[in-house]
This record gives structure tokens, sequence and C-alpha cells, in this order.
């Protein structure tokens, strides 16, 4: 209970009570519905960005300007449309390796870094063959889209 000091001498505060302890349940529920919450917010912020994206492109083809363009006289001005390189073989690779090696740690442990992933696994990248590079290309690309579906680079 928090206490206040006049004149040297302490008092507990006589207005203050303490707040009943929450069950595990009870925490299991209010995290629950923040979660379930928050994936709602989620889900329609990323439903109004893809409309939004969607009528650039629209307005952009329409009369002939770049998308970069119109979004800007929109006030957008990539303040939302997130710029990428088109996904590659090195990406993915990398991706799934750091994840194996960081799999390993307990919760709270220091990450492992891409120099760390080079000193450990050396040349196997360059070893690679083209079916295998085209499968990492192909698993980061689904990778992207499952994480932000309106802003994958499509060539």
């Amino acid at each position: 209970m928090p206490t206040r000091i006049y004149d040297g001498v302490s008092h507990k505060a006589a207005n203050c009570k303490k707040r009943p302890q929450l069950t595990a349940a009870q925490k299991a529920d209010a995290r629950q519905r923040r979660q379930d919450r928050d994936d709602a917010l989620n889900h329609d912020i990323r439903m109004a960005h893809d409309s939004h994206m969607t009528n650039i492109v629209r307005i952009a083809k329409d009369h002939y300007w770049s998308e970069d363009f119109v979004g800007m006289k929109l006030g957008q001005a990539g303040a939302k449309a997130k710029k990428q390189r088109a996904p590659n073989a090195k990406n993915g690779w990398v991706q799934e390796k750091l994840k194996e090696l960081n799999d390993t740690l307990p919760d709270g442990e220091v990450r492992w870094t891409m120099d760390v992933l080079f000193e450990i696994f050396g040349d196997e990248y360059t070893m690679l063959t083209d079916e295998q590079k085209e499968q990492y290309r192909e698993n980061i690309t689904e990778h992207r889209e499952t994480l932000h579906p309106s802003l994958v680079v499509r060539h």
C-alpha cells in the first residue's frame, strides 16, 4: 500500500484499496479477449489498406499516372505503401537457417545474427542447386504473402 510522508512521518493512504488478484483462468480469458480484439483490428486495417491500394492502382491506370504519384496526391506519400525488393533465394535460405538456430534457444536468450549464421553454415548457400534455390524463393514469397498480402511485389 502506498505511503505518504509528512514531516518525516509515514502515513498509509486511507483511500487506497488493493485490487483482488485474478485467477489464472481469468488472466487467460482477458489475454484471449485482447488478442481477439487486436486480431479483428488488424484484419480491418488490412482490408481498408487493401481497398485503398486497389483504388490507387485503378486511378493510376485510368489517368495514366504512376501509383506513387497518385498515392502522393492522396496524401499517402509512401507512408502505407511499403517498397520491397523481389523475394530471392538468399532471403529464404537465411530466414530458414535463422529460424532453425533461434528455435533451439530457450525464451529470453540472445538471438542469432547474420554474422553468426555465416560462421556456422559457411558456404552452404553457394552449394545449393538451382532447384533448391527456387524452392527457397517460393517459400519466402509464400511467407511474405501470408504476412502482408497487399504489400507483395509481383514482377
